[in-house]
C-alpha cells in the first residue's frame, strides 16, 4: 500500500459527511494532515459552509487562512443526484437545483481556493461522476452539472499553469455504500468501487507525486 506524508499540510474537505467523505478525511489524517471538514451553517462547528452561497464560501477560506496560516489542498465532495424527467417534461426547478448543488458550488469553492493558494500553491480535487461522460436517461440536469465540473477543472488548470496549483477531478461510478446497496439490492456490489479505494486515488492527486497532473478527469469505475 502506498503511503504519503502530509505532516504540516492543511486540507479542506467539503461535503465530507458521507461515506466517501469520511474515507477521504481518514486517509488524509492518517498521513498526518490537518483536515478541516466544515459543517452546515446551522451547526456548532468552528468552520461552517453553505457551498452555494458566495459569502459563506469566501468566509470559510478566510477563516481557514486566519486560523491555520495556509491552505494546501481542497477536496470537494459537495453534490447530489436528483432523478428527473425527460427534458420535454423537466421542471426548471430541478434543473436549477442540480446546477446550484453540483456546479455553482464547485465554481465558488474553486474560485476562493485558488485565491487562497495563489502565493503558496496547492492541490484541488473535485469529485465529479461517470455520468458526466456517459449517456443517461432522465438524468440531464445531473449529468450536465457534473460535465460542467470537468470543464471548470480544465479551465482552471489552464489558468493556473504558471502557478504551483493543480486541479483534477475523479469520476466514480456507483460507490459501494450501504445506501446504494439498499437502493439497488440486486446489483453486483463487488463491482462497485469502495470509498477507501477512491480516497486512495484522491490522496495521490493531492500528493507531491501528482505534481505533473492537472486538468485531468480520472475514472474510478471499479468493474462496473
Amino acid at each position: 500500500m502506498i503511503s504519503y506524508n502530509f505532516e504540516g499540510k492543511v486540507f479542506v474537505v467539503t461535503g465530507g459527511s458521507g461515506d466517501l467523505g469520511k474515507a477521504v478525511v481518514e486517509k488524509l489524517r492518517e498521513a498526518g494532515a490537518k483536515v478541516i471538514a466544515p459543517g452546515r451553517p446551522a451547526s456548532k462547528e468552528t468552520f461552517t459552509l453553505d457551498a452555494t452561497d458566495e459569502a459563506s464560501v469566501k468566509n470559510l477560506f478566510e477563516t481557514v487562512l486566519a486560523a491555520e496560516g495556509r491552505l494546501d489542498g481542497l477536496v470537494n465532495l459537495v453534490g447530489g443526484y436528483r432523478a428527473g424527467d425527460p427534458v420535454a417534461n423537466l421542471a426548471l426547478e430541478v434543473f436549477e437545483q442540480q446546477l446550484d448543488l453540483n456546479l455553482k458550488s464547485a465554481f465558488l469553492l474553486t474560485k476562493y481556493a485558488v485565491q487562497a493558494m495563489s502565493e503558496s500553491g496547492g492541490k484541488i480535487v473535485h469529485v465529479a461522476s461517470r455520468a458526466a461522460v456517459d449517456k443517461g436517461v432522465n438524468s440531464f440536469p445531473y449529468s450536465v452539472s457534473k460535465l460542467g465540473v470537468l470543464r471548470l477543472v480544465e479551465a482552471v488548470a489552464a489558468e493556473t499553469r504558471d502557478q504551483d496549483i493543480t486541479i483534477n477531478a475523479v469520476l466514480p461510478s456507483i460507490i459501494d455504500t450501504a445506501v446504494n446497496r439498499e437502493a439497488m439490492p440486486k446489483a453486483k456490489f463487488e463491482k462497485w468501487p469502495k470509498p477507501a479505494q477512491i480516497a486512495s486515488v484522491i490522496a495521490f492527486l493531492v500528493s507531491e507525486e501528482a505534481e505533473l497532473i492537472s486538468g485531468a478527469a480520472i475514472p474510478v469505475y471499479g468493474k462496473a
